[in-house]
């Protein structure tokens, strides 16, 4: 009789060590499953993240690129303003005989109307 409960007792064990086997296996594919679904998700949220950052960085470089534009077209103009300045500035006139002279002022022009070239000689 004890024999045979111990057997009894024995094959309980048995059961209930394949039945826990058997679940341990279950909650490792369970495990499994989820680890490989939170890495594809993580994947794909990386994919994502990865994907609004160069398109953020792609409009940062037109904004640049066009602010770049403006700013050398304002160089451009204020270089062009720049030199039709000098131009005017280095502008010479030609008198009855040929001769390139500067531009007077107009203080200058009235003392060449009133005595030629002498009073710049002086």
């Amino acid at each position: 009789m004890q024999l045979q409960a111990v057997r009894l007792h024995a094959d309980g064990l048995e059961s209930t060590l394949r039945y826990l086997k058997s679940q341990l296996r279950d909650n490792e594919k369970e495990i499994e499953a989820a680890v490989v679904r939170e890495r594809r998700l993580a994947a794909n949220e990386l994919c994502r993240v990865r994907d609004e950052m160069a398109s953020v960085l792609e409009s940062e470089q037109r904004r640049m690129k066009e602010r770049l534009q403006e700013a050398a077209g304002r160089i451009q103009t204020f270089m062009e303003d720049e030199a039709t300045e000098t131009e005017t500035e280095n502008e010479r006139i030609d008198d009855d005989d040929g001769i390139l002279l500067p531009l007077l002022s107009e203080q200058d022009e009235e003392l060449y109307d009133q005595d030629g070239y002498s009073s710049f000689e002086q």
